[in-house]
């Protein structure tokens, strides 16, 4: 979930732009629940060993993120699929579009499973009210994204010798 509120998406002029349709759904999990879900998985290696499991958490449409960034806005948010003119000059987003038109991006998930088998998950309207999102939602929604200067630094694992990257 938390790529909704990625920059660009037109929230601090009160629209929400994305490649689906207002009525296609799409299924999505929050950060949070996809971290529970793989640390289980993980501690788990016997009983998930050569399983492949489809996560999400929610599914949900354009009309119900236009529906659920209004609420957290508290003003109008209108929901728009990229425009045909942007989709034609970006292969990436056209690319996504023409993926979730043809329902390989919408998400198959057994969402009654998921949370039968890990426990409850954030649905959207949740996950945009949860303490830790309030401050960014409503400041992405309100005033649009604050760029902040961020080096990455690279370091070796001792033990394993995996390149780590980190901010600072």
């Amino acid at each position: 979930m938390e790529m909704l509120l990625l920059p660009g998406m037109g929230l601090p002029r009160g629209e929400f732009t994305f490649f689906m349709r207002p009525d296609q759904s799409m299924q999505v999990i929050a950060l949070a629940d996809l971290g529970r879900i793989n640390a289980e998985i993980l501690m788990a290696p016997d009983r998930y060993s050569g399983k492949v499991i489809e996560l999400a958490g929610a599914s949900v449409t354009g009309k119900d993120l236009q529906d659920a960034f209004t609420k957290a806005a508290g003003r109008p948010i209108i929901y728009k699929r990229f425009s045909d003119e942007l989709l034609a000059a970006n292969p990436f987003l056209r690319r996504l579009a023409e993926l979730q038109d043809s329902g390989l991006l919408a998400g198959a998930a057994d969402l009654t499973g998921l949370a039968r088998e890990f426990g409850r998950l954030a649905s959207l309207e949740e996950w945009l009210g949860a303490p830790e999102k309030r401050y960014s939602t409503r400041r992405s929604i309100m005033t649009g994204p604050r760029w902040h200067c961020v080096s990455a630094v690279r370091r070796r694992c001792a033990p394993c010798d995996n390149v780590l990257l980190s901010t600072t």
